[in-house]
């Protein structure tokens, strides 16, 4: 069934992202589903002299106005049928784009938190001095770019495919969407990043999988949904037996380890 809200959020996902061109297919598609929505019934230009002409006509006007909302609910359906394997098909363009953002953001970013204490709070950072605070604002700068793709790619992964077209193992909540770790003790460092980790003066300002990343050693890396199985199989010949399925959960988890 046609699902509007979702539709909305697809197009919001892409139209949201600053410095991409997006492919004209899926800039037509928007356009399209958006041109459903909003565009009304033409109303007559004149109105006819004669009463019957007039009586007719705005029979006619009425008639349509109580068959719009199901022909505009179709339309709707039409153009966003059309909408979903746009944005599929421009998954790997717009990826290719972010990925030029990703990088320098990435590199700026990891410089910075290693200039910052690594028992990270507000009586730390003072203790520090000024350079510790300048690296603060440059990391909250550079989170913001890593945040942004961070959210595409789980956007990427919950809105544009179904759970029938994901890769298998491929998770909206995973880290491995902007970190590469090496062992299955770091990807459960990653697993287990939580905001409520830091103090709530940076929780909104700095990106905790990032920021735990980096505190561990771990490369930030952007990852395709495709990047993401092939990580995630990696990671997963390494866990033990008693690993807890991630099947239909946000979050990946382990235990006992």
């Amino acid at each position: 069934m046609f699902d509007e809200l979702k539709a909305n959020n697809l197009c919001k996902l892409f139209t949201d992202l600053p410095g991409v061109k997006l492919p004209k297919q899926l800039t037509e598609a928007i356009k399209a589903f958006h041109e459903a929505q909003d565009t009304p019934i033409a109303a007559p230009q004149e109105q006819p002299k004669d009463v019957s002409a007039r009586l007719l006509q705005l029979a006619t006007q009425l008639a349509a106005e109580d068959y719009e909302r199901p022909a505009r609910n179709q339309l709707k359906a039409n153009a966003a049928s059309k909408l979903y394997p746009a944005a599929r098909d421009a998954v790997p363009e717009v990826t290719a784009q972010l990925s030029k953002q990703f990088t320098p953001a990435a590199d700026s970013f990891t410089e910075a938190v290693k200039k910052l204490p690594e028992d990270l709070d507000e009586s730390s950072l003072i203790r520090a001095g000024s350079e510790a605070l300048k690296a603060l604002e440059t990391a909250q700068e550079a989170s913001k770019t890593i945040t942004m793709i961070e959210s595409f790619t789980k956007g990427v992964i919950s809105e544009v495919y179904s759970a029938k077209q994901r890769p298998k193992g491929v998770v909206a909540g995973d880290p491995l969407k902007i970190t590469k770790p090496s062992t299955i003790s770091e990807y459960q460092k990653l697993v287990d990043a939580n905001p409520s980790n830091l103090p709530k003066g940076l929780r909104q300002n700095l990106n905790v999988v990032a920021l735990t990343a980096v505190q561990n050693g771990v490369p930030l890396v952007m990852h395709s949904i495709e990047d993401i199985a092939r990580e995630y199989e990696r990671i997963r010949n390494q866990m033990p037996t008693d690993y807890i399925s991630r099947t239909n959960q946000n979050m990946p988890r382990l235990k006992n380890m």
